[in-house]
């Protein structure tokens, strides 16, 4: 399917989402810090992004940052996965260009149908693309 960047610190967090996401197929690349998580993303241009938001060097937020600001890797879907649960938290990732958060409490529930979402989402954009330029 695709190929995920997982930028995640947690060495339990990043094997369930590792192991999420082998169940669905896809390949992901996991970095346990957000320095060396921007570099490999920018060099790998990975299909979608997964990041903590609490991470050592760079926060979640850095690495949104430096992402959305490359051209290369503005649009890839980015999801925060994090274990804030408030709405303001959500509103701010959103205003700061992610395309979603998932709960950690809720990664087994929520990850896969977000990451399915935003894949399916980019096809469509693809296939609209197409259309519109035949």
């Amino acid at each position: 399917m695709g190929t995920i960047a997982v930028i995640e610190d947690d060495p339990v967090i990043f094997n369930l989402i590792e192991e999420l996401l082998a169940r669905e197929g896809h390949v992901s690349r996991t970095f346990h810090d957000g320095l060396h998580g921007v570099a490999a993303v920018m060099e790998t241009l990975p299909d979608l992004v997964t990041c903590d938001v609490d991470l050592s060097g760079y926060s979640g937020f850095d690495v949104l940052s430096r992402l959305r600001s490359y051209t290369p890797t503005a649009s890839v879907p980015f999801l925060f996965v994090t274990s804030h649960d408030d709405s303001a938290f959500r509103r701010q990732a959103l205003r700061w260009g992610a395309d979603g958060c998932v709960d950690k409490t809720r990664l087994r529930q929520d990850l896969v149908n977000m990451v399915r979402g935003q894949f399916a989402r980019v096809t469509q954009s693809h296939e609209l693309a197409a259309r519109l330029f035949r």
